[in-house]
């Protein structure tokens, strides 16, 4: 039987047989090579175990077994910098490129997609700060040639459509430098590679991890972390950098001024300055020293905050290559001196080709005798009208309205006074009630420290005022001074206390107009170190406590040569100031004139009256006319008139109708001309029979008779009211007859 053939001989000579002859071989047969990577996916593996043995002497048949599995496809890729250093590159570069290296690490071909993108700050790839990103849209590219170097047009493939293991290829990552960009930028970008399935053409399928079934290939990721992705992600990213090339500077400083020789009080000027850079480089970090110029206040500037007028420094920062910045600054002059207008550049993050900001201004930077032109000065002249006012000159003497004598009714904002016989009146406008009491105060109970510059403390008319309500609402003073049309004669006073405040931000200012008759009158004016004249106005520009007292440099001392029979003071804040607090204030002191001439004319006239064909013989009568006229500045007083007519001993008074048939119908005849006298024959006209001549109308007691009456011997009359100073003149006119004896 076969089961006893195949069985014959004891166990124990069974199992000897196998122990002698039963060799097992087993062989693991491959059908490809292994490769760096390993054995290539999708490799089946066989391994087949024989086991060979002999019984009872007799070899027996071979007994095999075996079994079989597929390699997985391990996918792994690296990438790399192809590089030691990033890409220098300039400012507004087009098309550069950085460059990396993508190995196959897997045990099978692959097709990788490739996305790049910018680093949003942080580190960068080799150390630095990523601090700016390439223009527009990344673009990555796949060397073509293999030589490392990226040509547009020849390297166009933006993915990689099949990699075999083992292989790798450089991809370009390219993108275009902004203009604006400065040596030593940096900006980092990122790559990257994702694992595709290989493909012939076009982007393979995203290739997905699957699990070991022991029949099919299997798939499984390997990869290790890039800088910022995940291990076993079938990805891998990395950085690089475009680094800008520090090329040198060129900055040159342009300064202009509207106006170097302004006035000072009265004229802003402008500064205009300029920074270029002339390149090949950008450049940062740039400061210019811009100090505002002494004798000078800050109105304005262009510079948003750039620039402060207190430290000087106007900051620039960036100024591209080719590019220029400007900015300027109005300023009022304030204080008389010549100054400078500067700027120059004191800090710029490159090297600039020609000059040093380190060096200070007027130094030759670098030596070579060549003018630096990251620098530039202008010289300013600030001028200060100090004025002049002719001495006055007076032949009969002077008069004032002096301050301490005179008085000021308290919160009242109008005055009248008579000094000399002119008739002075006074009037405040406060359209901004801005006064501080309402009206003017009278010192020097008010002010005590109001001197001029005068030897003591001097009374003065003082107008105190708030700030604030004072800003566009000048104060205004008239003064009218005698009847309009005589006024007065080489008028005189001053001012005290026109000045500013310590920062030059209020400006008081006083602006003074005279006419004659209405006709405008030239104003002299002159004022102390404080203050600065144009034509007929003044400006206080310096502040300190004795600038209306000791020092007289808030002094304005104001003239008109000839007549003036008004004069307007406009006094508040000068049109450049910008500082609405506080409490301004000045003093208005003694009006002085000459005094006016006084006194009347008087003129007596004869005519024949009556027969005697104009022969002046014994009997024949004569009318006598006495002309009396206001030949002075000021009225005559009320009331004060006297006149007396002493008779000779050759004539008798007419006690009658002194005109017969004219007009009159009294002894004494009397008519006046712009004059405000009134008369009353019975009450204004008396006689005198005595030797001497009388004083008064009360001694004029004598009663003549009619007719003829040879014992008259004074005729007194004594108009009432007065003989004003007008033009043409006021006169008085009185008439009697007498006959020759």
């Amino acid at each position: 039987m076969r089961t006893e053939q195949r069985h014959s001989g004891s166990r124990a000579d069974r199992f000897r047989g196998l122990a002698l002859a039963g060799i097992a071989s087993i062989a693991v047969l491959g059908s490809q090579m292994a490769g760096a990577n390993g054995t290539p996916a999708a490799t089946t593996v066989t391994n087949t175990a024989t086991v060979e043995y002999d019984v009872g002497g007799v070899r027996q048949n071979p007994q095999s077994a075996s079994t079989s599995f597929v390699v997985a496809r391990k996918v792994n890729l690296a990438l790399v910098q192809a590089a030691n250093t990033g890409t220098q590159v300039l400012p507004g570069q087009t098309g550069v490129a950085v460059a990396f290296e993508l190995s196959n690490l897997s045990n099978a071909a692959l097709g990788f997609e490739l996305a790049a993108s910018q680093v949003a700050g942080g580190a960068a790839a080799r150390g630095g700060t990523d601090n700016f990103d390439l223009a527009g849209t990344l673009q990555v590219f796949v060397d073509a040639n293999a030589n490392g170097i990226f040509e547009a047009g020849i390297d166009t493939a933006s993915f990689i459509p099949q990699l075999a293991a083992d292989e790798n290829v450089t991809v370009f990552v390219v993108g275009d430098v902004p203009a604006s960009v400065f040596g030593g930028d940096i900006a980092a970008v990122e790559l990257t590679a994702i694992a595709r399935e290989a493909s012939t053409s076009g982007l393979g399928a995203p290739v997905v991890e699957t699990a070991d079934n022991g029949s099919g290939m299997a798939t499984v990721f390997a990869d290790g972390a890039g800088t910022s992705d995940t291990a076993r992600d079938a990805r891998f990213s990395a950085r690089e950098d475009f680094v800008v090339t520090a090329q040198p500077i060129d900055l040159e400083v342009d300064l202009q001024v509207s106006n170097t020789s302004p006035r000072a009080g009265f004229d802003e000027y402008t500064v205009t300055v300029t920074v270029a850079n002339r390149g090949p480089g950008n450049a940062s970090g740039v400061v210019l020293g811009v100090p505002l110029p002494g004798g000078s206040r800050r109105n304005s500037d262009t510079s948003n905050g750039a620039w402060d007028p207190e430290v000087g420094d106007w900051t620039v920062g960036a100024v591209p290559a080719g590019e220029q910045r400007t900015f300027s600054y109005t300023a009022l002059a304030v204080q008389q001196g010549t100054f400078n207008a500067d700027a120059l550049v004191t800090a710029a993050e490159q090297t600039d080709a020609d000059s040093s900001p380190v060096t200070g201004f007027g130094v030759d930077d670098l030596g070579d005798g060549i003018a630096d032109d990251d620098e530039a000065r202008v010289e300013l002249t600030i001028l200060r009208d100090a004025g002049t006012v002719a001495a006055q000159t007076c032949p009969t003497g002077t008069s004032a309205l002096n301050w301490s004598t005179s008085t000021w009714t308290a919160a009242s904002r109008s005055g009248t006074f008579n000094v000399a016989g002119k008739p002075i009146t006074i009037n405040v406008a406060d359209p901004g009630n801005a006064l501080i009491s309402g009206s003017p105060l009278f010192t020097p109970n008010n002010a005590p420290f109001y001197r001029g510059g005068l030897p003591a403390t001097q009374s003065a008319l003082n107008f105190a005022a708030r700030d604030v309500p004072l800003a566009g609402n000048d104060i205004s003073i008239t003064i009218e001074l005698g009847p309009e049309g005589v006024g007065v004669e080489n008028l005189r006073f001053m001012l005290f206390d026109l000045d500013g405040n310590p920062n030059f931000t209020r400006l008081e200012q006083a602006t003074i107009t005279g006419s004659f008759g209405g006709a405008n009158v030239p104003v002299m004016l002159a004022g102390g170190s404080a203050i600065s004249i144009l034509d007929n106005s003044a400006r206080g520009i310096v502040d300190s406590p004795n600038t209306g007292g000791s020092s007289g440099g808030g002094t304005l001392s104001v003239g008109f040569d000839g007549r003036v029979d008004r004069v307007t003071i406009s006094w508040g804040n000068a049109p450049v100031s910008t500082s609405t607090t506080g409490e301004p204030g000045f003093a208005l002191h003694n009006l002085v004139f000459c005094t006016p001439p006084t006194g009347i004319r008087a003129t007596k006239t004869s005519t024949s009256f009556g027969p005697g064909d104009g022969f002046r013989i014994p009997g024949s009568e004569v009318i006598y006319t006495i002309e009396i006229a206001n030949i002075g500045e000021v009225p005559i007083d009320a009331d004060s008139i006297f006149l007396v007519d002493a008779l000779p001993s050759e004539l008798e008074f007419f006690n009658g109708d002194y005109d017969g048939s004219g007009p009159g119908s009294d002894p004494v005849g009397f008519e006046q001309s712009n004059a405000a006298l009134s008369f009353d024959y019975n009450l204004d006209v008396g006689y005198s029979a005595a030797s001497t001549q009388p004083t008064s109308l009360s001694a004029c007691n004598y009663v003549p008779l009619a007719g003829h009456d040879p014992a008259v011997r004074y005729i007194c009359v004594r108009p009432r009211g007065s003989l004003p100073a007008t033009s043409p003149e006021a006169t008085a006119t009185i008439r009697f007859r007498t006959r020759i004896k």
